[in-house]
Parts: C-alpha cells; structure tokens; sequence
C-alpha cells in the first residue's frame, strides 16, 4: 500500500520525517532550504518627479514559494542617465533635468527596471514689482517678473510674461497705451514701462495660465529746470553804498 504526504517547510534546517504502518517505521531526513528570490517589481510603475523635486520607488520581491517580501537585503541601484535623474541606495529618485531616464534595481543577479520621467517645474504664482510706483511722462521704469515655481524655486520672467496695461485715469479716451506702454528684450530677460501721457495704469502679467499680482503706476508731468539772471534791481534787491 502506498501513502501519501506533504512537508511544508517552516524555517530553514533538516527535518527528519518518520511513518509506521503495521509495526513497520520508516524515516527519512529532509532538508528546508530558503526560498530562491525568482523576481522583482518597482512601483510605480511609470513614475514621474518634477526637476528638483524627488520621488521614491518600493522595490518588491516574489521567491519561489510565493511569498512576496520589500526586505531585500542588499539593492544596487542605478540611473541610465545621471544629467537627467539620480537615484540613492534607498530607491529615491530625483530630478535633474527634464526628460526620461531608466533606473534599475538589482539584488544578485535578479534585476528589473522602470522609466522614469522628469517633468519641467510648474509655475505656481508670478510677483511682479518696480522700485517705484510713479514714472515720469517720457521717462522709463524697470518692472520686474519673479516666478515661483513646484521645487521650491524661482525664475524670472521679466520677458517671457504678457503684460496687460489696463487704464485707470488721464491720458485720452480711456486709453491705456495714451499713459503709459510696455516693451520687453529676450535677449535681456527685462521688461519696460514707459511713460506716455499724464495719468496712472494697473499692469499685471501673465504666464502659463498663471496671472500675477497688480501695480498701479502713476505717470506725472516732467519737471523742466529753468534758470535765468535777472538784474538786482528786478528782484527788489538793492546795494548799499
């Protein structure tokens, strides 16, 4: 007669399995040995971080008995390309560029991967300011546009920005380019606002949907200098003898 039995290891050693039938026993020693790492998985799956900004990737094992483990031992981690994103023995991610690069999880000779992209920081509010909140008609004024972006940094968009001119008084027929204009140069990464008539304006800039605060600017008459020389006698100036 034949019998039938299961082993079901528990932890690692040598177990000796004994059987009777009939007055008769048999034994048989049985290694436990490990469960072999057959495969592994990272999560998220297509991750992405803002450039900056960093993310972190759980790397999952499946061994040969089913089980599942994140306590993997020893992890080499690597990027196909640092200039884009870097990542740590712990799995973070960061952002250097924008782009994709591949980060692979190794542990012995079993490895996977996942790409991942890196997104350019998103503008999260637009300052706009001048050192002053007057101009003179024909004179000109710095403005100055100061992004603040998703990483914790800013960038000026003193030149990238639309700026809207709106009218608040003077200047002819409610017309906001009668007070004052602005001009922009790429090349300098600045913005102008130049007087045109006597009156004030409200400027605001806008960028990637985002639209900043307000200034109200006031543009005043120029002052001219006049001198001349008079006769003492004109001033009501008289010498004594």
């Amino acid at each position: 007669m034949l019998f039938r039995s299961s082993v079901l290891g528990v932890t690692q050693g040598t177990v000796t399995i004994s059987a009777q039938s009939g007055g008769i026993t048999g034994t048989l020693s049985y290694p436990i040995t490990p469960a072999v790492l057959q495969a592994l998985s990272l999560s998220p799956s297509s991750p992405s971080v803002v450039a900056g900004k960093t993310t972190s990737l759980v790397l999952t094992g499946t061994y040969s008995d089913g089980s599942k483990s994140t306590s993997l031992g020893t992890v080499t981690w690597s990027s196909s390309a640092l200039s884009t994103a870097s990542v740590d023995t712990s799995g973070t991610v960061t952002g250097v560029a924008t782009g994709t690069a591949t980060i692979t999880a190794a542990v012995g000779s079993v490895n996977t991967s996942v790409t991942v992209t890196v997104l350019e920081p998103t503008i999260t509010s637009i300052v706009i300011s001048a050192v002053s909140n007057a101009v003179q008609v024909g004179s000109t004024l710095a403005l100055n546009a100061l992004a603040n972006l998703s990483n914790n940094t800013q960038k000026n968009v003193s030149a990238l920005v639309s700026w809207i001119v709106n009218w608040v008084s003077g200047g002819s027929n409610s017309d906001a380019t009668t007070v004052a204009t602005v001009s922009t140069n790429a090349a300098a990464g600045t913005a102008t606002l130049t007087g045109a008539g006597v009156g004030s304006v409200s400027v605001t800039a806008s960028y990637q949907n985002v639209t900043s605060n307000a200034l109200t600017i006031a543009t005043t008459c120029a002052l001219k200098n006049y001198s001349s020389t008079y006769p003492a006698s004109y001033l009501g100036i008289h010498e004594i003898p």
